[in-house]
């Protein structure tokens, strides 16, 4: 009773870091109308919104981020090596767990966070999510390019330039 009680006073005194990065959505350019934007309908680019969430947490985009050397080497990550070994598969549920991507309302943006009880650990595992994210698009996108002239492809997602490596570490003291 005493461990249960102690465990839950920890939860609310011992302070969590938050590290964010902030993604941009916005409609494909169509070369075709001199550099303007193309117009999607709104259901379109919010359906798009909610495949990038989708994307940023799927089983490629996060089996990449474990295999970041950086990521690999952090408390969190320690809690997954068996006789010396890292064990991604292990590892997995619980980083799709603590990633959490969300929509910004009214806006196109799309802000994924961390919270670690370590702002170094919050901040390596958004990067490297953030960055296995940006290769699986930067992938697709070569792959759409070659397939464009089979389907038209709507939107594309960028680092926002407000937030590109810079990652916040906010203290907060969460239950």
């Amino acid at each position: 009773v005493l461990g249960t009680a102690a465990h839950f006073v920890l939860l609310k005194v011992h302070p969590t870091f938050t590290s964010s990065v902030t993604f941009q959505c916005f409609p494909q350019v169509d070369k075709a109308t001199d550099g303007n934007r193309e117009i999607v309908s709104q259901v379109d680019f919010d359906r798009f919104m909610g495949t990038e969430i989708m994307v940023m947490q799927s089983y490629g985009v996060l089996d990449n981020a474990l295999k970041n050397p950086e990521l690999q080497k952090t408390p969190w990550a320690q809690q997954f090596v068996v006789q010396g070994a890292f064990q991604p598969l292990r590892a997995l549920p619980q980083l799709e767990e603590l990633i959490k991507p969300r929509l910004v309302p009214q806006t196109n943006l799309i802000r994924m966070s961390v919270s670690e009880r370590a702002p170094s650990t919050a901040r390596t595992i958004v990067n490297a999510v953030a960055n296995a994210y940006i290769q699986e698009r930067r992938e697709d996108t070569s792959l759409r390019s070659a397939e464009r002239r089979g389907f038209r492809f709507f939107g594309a997602c960028r680092l926002s330039p407000l937030s590109d490596t810079r990652l916040s570490d906010h203290g907060n003291n969460r239950p």
